[in-house]
């Protein structure tokens, strides 16, 4: 077998005056909260919308969609409630959350919310607090949740505000024939074993991997996201981690100690150091990369030309179909495994980086004891079983958050990655900093992101970008009454999710 190697190819950076990128930037997001106006309180919509049958339930377009449309039917004939499933873009979703009036449809029942939206929807009174639902409920097991899971993505000012849907992390994903080509060592699977897989380790590896020719392919060292456009902030998704895996954080003090302070750290060493890393991988990625979204860089993988990335562990299953939801099979389907993510310093233990989606209840919707029934069975082991299931497309469906699916054996025979998944669930204290719940996430989203997408293109240094994004961050934090913020805060830590969860369960 001849493996071959080949020089990398090297991102140029063209300087662009910190006024000029303001103002190209202050106009791209004015023109997406326009279409947003995320930050107006609605009144209260119950009375004035129209009857539907069933439960209505707005669902992002992910792949828990498509496999709840698989299952649904199980919940009806069950309960003999009916569920009306709209799946909608993440702005139309918002658009009908936060202007229900704008929409000539009946109000929702059911909302998914995605990790960093929780502060908006909360704080705009968007959802019910479910804490009322689980005492009375003899059966939701709550204590069978990951409770890291359920402190990154469903608590928020010490109250339970919904439930777990669709829950991954991230991993690394590799061609073992390219490594045992070149006798690298693998990512490491065990926590134990892991104390030396640092990110020093993971882009040394990078760099070794691309160029390589194996056969007939030449690979690329990785794939990567720099995508910002309608309402798509992959940059920001893949970098927010990234970042906080090397001691970013976005501001002074939230959401875990007290006093609050949304003073931004954007500008912060640990933030400065993560950019730079991240834009040198797309040194070492497919040149397209700097337009890819969420899905195309597993796609791209999947083609079989990249050596290793780390991205959501919704790939672990989805690499092995050539497009997703195709039931073909990809070439990488029997020459890929998965490792952890990197730590920082060697020696660190294995961080934790949850995301996902969750369900909560409308405060407007009339049938919610129905939305309660429906979410309980939609994120128990009954429905979730059922989704991951679902043998169409090779089954695709593992993002589960229950201890007890992770151990089931009829899904452990159809996913081989449940082990390293749970470990990675369960690593550490949860992530509530990578892409925090703050109250104007939406904007700051799109600011932060316009900002990398910036940097990624090289029309400025990373430098500037993190300057230009803090300026930004203080005026819109300003504008918002939360800089400086003297409300009531909260100490959101692990400790005081575990504790809230024990008392929802006695």
């Amino acid at each position: 077998m001849t493996v071959r190697k080949t020089p990398g190819r090297m991102l140029r950076h063209k300087r662009l005056s910190r006024r000029d990128f303001l103002r190209t930037a202050g106009a791209a997001l004015g023109a997406l909260s326009i279409s947003r106006t995320l930050s107006l309180r609605p009144a209260a919509h119950a009375q004035a919308r129209r009857q539907v049958d069933g439960v209505r339930v707005l669902v992002l377009a992910n792949p828990y969609g498509v496999m709840l449309e698989h299952v649904i039917e199980q919940f009806t004939a069950q309960t003999g409630i009916a569920v009306n499933l709209e799946i909608l873009s993440g702005v139309e979703l918002l658009d009908r959350v936060f202007n229900p009036d704008a929409v000539d449809a009946a109000g929702a029942d059911v909302f998914t919310v995605d990790q960093p939206w929780l502060g908006e929807f909360v704080e705009n009174d968007r959802l019910l607090p479910l804490d009322d639902f689980v005492r009375a409920d003899g059966d939701v097991a709550l204590d069978d949740f990951i409770p890291q899971v359920l402190h990154s993505l469903c608590t928020y000012r010490g109250q339970l505000w919904t439930l777990p849907i669709d829950t991954y992390c991230e991993g690394v994903m590799y061609r073992t024939d390219l490594f045992e080509a070149l006798g690298l060592a693998a990512p490491p699977a065990d926590p134990d074993g892991a104390r030396d897989w640092t990110w020093t380790r993971y882009l040394d590896t990078v760099q070794q991997l691309h160029g390589v020719e194996l056969g007939d392919t030449s690979f690329f060292g990785t794939v990567v996201c720099g995508a910002h456009r309608g309402g798509t902030r992959a940059v920001l998704d893949m970098y927010a981690p990234f970042a906080m895996l090397h001691g970013a954080r976005w501001f002074a003090s939230f959401p875990d100690t007290l006093p609050w302070n949304f003073n931004p750290t954007t500008t912060s060493d640990a933030n400065l150091t993560a950019l730079q890393r991240y834009l040198d991988l797309f040194n070492y990625a497919p040149p397209e990369s700097l337009d890819y979204s969420h899905l195309d860089a597993g796609i791209r993988f999947g083609a079989g030309d990249v050596g290793m990335f780390y991205w959501y562990s919704v790939f672990f299953a989805m690499l092995k179909d050539r497009s997703y939801f195709t039931g073909e099979p990809s070439v990488v389907r029997d020459v890929y495994d998965v490792g952890l993510m990197p730590v920082l310093e060697e020696g660190d233990s294995q961080p934790n980086t949850v995301v996902g989606l969750a369900f909560g209840i409308s405060p407007d919707s009339l049938r919610q004891d129905e939305a309660w029934q429906f979410i309980k069975w939609a994120t128990g082991f009954e429905g979730q079983k059922a989704m991951g299931m679902v043998p169409d497309y090779g089954y695709q469906f593992a993002n589960f958050a229950r201890r007890s699916l992770f151990l089931d054996s009829d899904l452990r025979e159809h996913y081989p990655y449940l082990d390293l998944h749970l470990a990675l669930l369960e690593a550490g204290t949860g992530n509530k900093h990578a892409r925090p719940a703050v109250p104007i996430y939406q904007e700051l989203g799109d600011i932060y992101g316009t900002a990398l997408r910036q940097a990624v293109k090289g029309i400025i240094m990373a430098e500037e970008a993190l300057d230009a994004a803090d300026i930004q961050f203080r005026n819109a934090l300003v504008a918002a009454d939360l800089l400086p913020f003297t409300g009531t805060g909260y100490a959101d830590t692990f400790d005081n999710t575990l504790a809230l969860i024990a008392s929802l369960t006695t």
